[in-house]
């Protein structure tokens, strides 16, 4: 029956792509971070379309606690909605609007040709109420993004542009803030690494390929490096400071995210010591690795990972300019 428990936990996780559909109900974390898949299912557990930001998800049953909490994109339906079960601050409860309508229709007549359930069958058959049972949720910081840019471009236009409902949040998203928050830092802020400098000149001199390694470091330079460190997401289990057996991960067990945290308080020589507990030759590595802690790290399972080969590189740099390393030849 649709109260059967069919996927287990964090089912969808990271999706970025396809369609899922489920004759029955998915556990904890469903679509935790989708950012493109497509999924009909018949009830979740707590904390489903967590930190979602692309994609489209329709719940045709019960939902758990706090469904949507940071949810920064993308859409979901849901039937009988207990506004207790959401986490209101990050969404919008919208009814469903006549394009809506015809599009939920297309998609539960698939799930209920796929799956032959009887529960879609039965809201299929009568429409006219299913529809006045669902709602749809729409984060508040993806409607913020559409307005924004709505205005933008009728400011640069005389002519209105339609905005592509796919347009995603993560591309108007700033890579150097003043005073970067790490709680939502991965949400808020774009990747960007140390840039090469011109092939032009770099092939004209023996100086650094990288551009941004003088001594002195300016206020923009300490943003850009406290928003990037904010990137880092606290997972839990941590993939990139120890080789893996799928691939990735640093094979000197750097401790990665205590020296991200250390950059992005500001306190350097601590970062520093943390970073030659692990590795003597952090100047090096931090030009020459091919990275393999980005590979693993958890933020790249559906965009762009944090800048750690940079962040080393500018710990072990600012060692040298204040001092605490010397170079010994």
């Amino acid at each position: 029956g649709h109260e059967a428990i069919l996927a287990g936990n964090a089912a969808l996780y990271g999706a970025t792509s396809g369609k899922s559909f489920m004759a029955g109900i998915a556990a904890e974390r469903f679509a935790v971070r989708n950012s493109g898949a497509t999924a009909v299912v018949e009830g979740v557990g707590d904390h489903g379309c967590e930190y979602m930001t692309r994609g489209l998800v329709v719940i045709l049953g019960k939902t758990g606690a706090n469904f949507a909490a940071g949810m920064s994109g993308g859409l979901a339906f849901l039937l009988d909605i207990d506004e207790r079960d959401c986490n209101m601050e990050s969404i919008l409860l919208l009814p469903v609007e006549e394009e809506d309508a015809k599009m939920l229709h297309e998609l539960i007549s698939e799930h209920a040709a796929l799956t032959g359930s009887e529960n879609a069958k039965d809201l299929l058959a009568d429409w006219k109420t299913t529809v006045s049972r669902l709602t749809k949720i729409f984060p508040k910081e993806y409607k913020k993004a559409l307005e924004s840019n709505a205005i933008k471009e009728k400011e640069a236009k005389p002519e209105p542009v339609a905005i592509a409902p796919t347009k995603d949040l993560e591309d108007l998203r700033p890579s150097s803030v003043p005073a970067p928050k790490k709680h939502r830092g991965f949400h808020e802020y774009s990747r960007k690494s140390t840039p090469y400098r011109p092939d032009k000149d770099r092939t004209m001199d023996w100086e650094e390929i990288y551009a941004s390694q003088g001594s002195t470091k300016s206020e923009q330079w300490h943003s850009w490096m406290k928003t990037q460190t904010a990137r880092c997401m606290d997972c839990g289990t941590p993939t990139c400071h120890s080789p893996n057996q799928g691939g990735g991960g640093c094979p000197l067990g750097n401790r990665i995210p205590t020296w991200n945290q250390l950059v992005h308080e500001g306190d350097w020589k601590r970062a520093l010591e943390r970073l030659l507990d692990t590795n003597n030759f952090p100047e090096f590595t931090g030009t020459t690795c091919p990275a393999p802690c980005e590979e693993a790290c958890v933020l790249g399972i559906n965009e762009d990972p944090v800048a750690i080969k940079s962040v080393e590189l500018a710990i072990i740099e600012m060692g040298f300019s204040k001092g605490w390393i010397k170079p010994q030849p």
